[in-house]
Parts: C-alpha cells; sequence; structure tokens
C-alpha cells in the first residue's frame, strides 16, 4: 500500500510510524508531502499516480472536497474531508477524524450520565465537535478567541455545571498553550499529540488528561478500512 499525508507542518508526524504498525510489510511506502503554499498542492491525478490512498490534515482539509465523492450526508454537512481513497472510478473521500471522535465521545457519553463540553477553537476540528455535540445531544459551549477572549489564560471554572462532568476539548494547534484556570474535577482532552507544554501541566491540574494519540491511531485505522472498502486491489 502506498500512503502519504499533505499538510503544514507535518515533520512532527506520527502517522509514518503508527502505519508502519498497523501495516508491517503490506506499507510500501509513506510520503510526507509537507507544503506550505497553496499554490504547489499536487492535482488528484497526479496524487492517483503516485499513491492509493492520502491522509491530509490542516491548513488542507478543505481543498479537495468539491473534486472527490462522498457517500456520507454527515461529512458532506461538516464540509472537509481528511482520507482520499484513489478508486479506479475516481476519488473517495471521507472524514476519519469525525469517525474517531464519534467513538471517543460516545465512550465518555457511555460512562458518564450527565456531560457538558467546553470546545477550545474555532476551526474545523471546533466545528466537528460541535456538529457531534448536537448530534449526541451533550451540552456545550464553544470559546475561542473571535469571541474577544484571551483564550490561553481563561477561567474555565466559571463554565462549570456541578451535577454535570465537565469535558474539555481542545481543538486549537500546537501553537496554543492554556495557562488558565481549570477546575480539578474537569477533564481535558487534546486532540494534539506529545504536546509538552500541556502535558508538563495539565495532568496535575484536572482529574484526566487525554493526549491525542488514541485519536491519530482511532483515525489510521478508519483509514485504513475506508481505503480497504472503496478499492478492490486493497482488499486482503
Amino acid at each position: 500500500m502506498r500512503l502519504a499525508l499533505l499538510g503544514y507542518p507535518i515533520s512532527h508526524s506520527l502517522s509514518p510510524e503508527i502505519y508502519r504498525d498497523l501495516l508491517g510489510s503490506e506499507l510500501k511506502s509513506y510520503d510526507l508531502l509537507e507544503i506550505q503554499n497553496k499554490s504547489d498542492i499536487p492535482s488528484l491525478t497526479e496524487l492517483a499516480k503516485r499513491f492509493d490512498g492520502l491522509s491530509i490534515t490542516a491548513p488542507y482539509k478543505e481543498i479537495y472536497f468539491s473534486q472527490v465523492k462522498i457517500d456520507s450526508n454527515v461529512v458532506e454537512k461538516l464540509g472537509f474531508i481528511n482520507a482520499i481513497s484513489f478508486c479506479d472510478d475516481g476519488a473517495r473521500a471521507t472524514n476519519t477524524d469525525l469517525l474517531a471522535a464519534q467513538k471517543i465521545l460516545s465512550q465518555f457519553r457511555d460512562q458518564f450520565s450527565k456531560l457538558s463540553l467546553i470546545i477550545l477553537g474555532n476551526g474545523s476540528m471546533a466545528k466537528m465537535m460541535v456538529l457531534l455535540a448536537e448530534q449526541y445531544q451533550i451540552d456545550f459551549i464553544r470559546l475561542s478567541r473571535d469571541q474577544g477572549l484571551d483564550l490561553a489564560h481563561e477561567d474555565l471554572r466559571k463554565y462549570e455545571k456541578p451535577d454535570q462532568q465537565m469535558l474539555v476539548i481542545n481543538t486549537c494547534s500546537r501553537s496554543f498553550v492554556f495557562q488558565g484556570q481549570i477546575h480539578s474535577s474537569y477533564i481535558f482532552w487534546d486532540l494534539n499529540y506529545s504536546f509538552l507544554p500541556h502535558q508538563n501541566t495539565l495532568p496535575s491540574q484536572v482529574s484526566s488528561y487525554i493526549d491525542g494519540k488514541e485519536m491519530v491511531r482511532l483515525q489510521a485505522e478508519s483509514a485504513l478500512k475506508f481505503w480497504r472498502e472503496t478499492n478492490p486491489k486493497l482488499k486482503c
């Protein structure tokens, strides 16, 4: 299987390691397409000649959206993709961010009968979390700098609902470091992985700190399932 990841910056990505672990000798190649300028991004036709599957991360999750076939109404509504399968009948796409987040959020919902979310950020991942909260009918509030907040120093304690488990979901990029106040009963789910500024401070401040590694692996597993299901040449 010939795979690649498109985005910028992605030199820190765990994807090559994860796919080598999942696929072993079945993985023929894994390329990091770290492209800074949007004008330099290759066409789908070019990519299809080199790869069986493509993963996409920020800031390019919307760039091919109108050029691919999407079978999921939820992904259509979401408006961005992160996995493309190059099939004989054209390029098909889905969003494995969504699939992975659905699984993790449903586990939280099963664990806590009363759950409330504090979603940090205003980008595509924040939009996705809002969509899932609405789908699962979970109470939430979204906080971002476009609301005039000093998000890095926000006091999250004032959003506490004493009868509910508070789950903070950080969807911000790795340039964001939370240094505000947080209640010790909160759970902090960081969509970033191996992010030392949070790993070194937050675990001692909250009841549980969730690193983004689990979600990255779930994304990879979902992507492999999608590529195999949509491309007969890749079926085991």
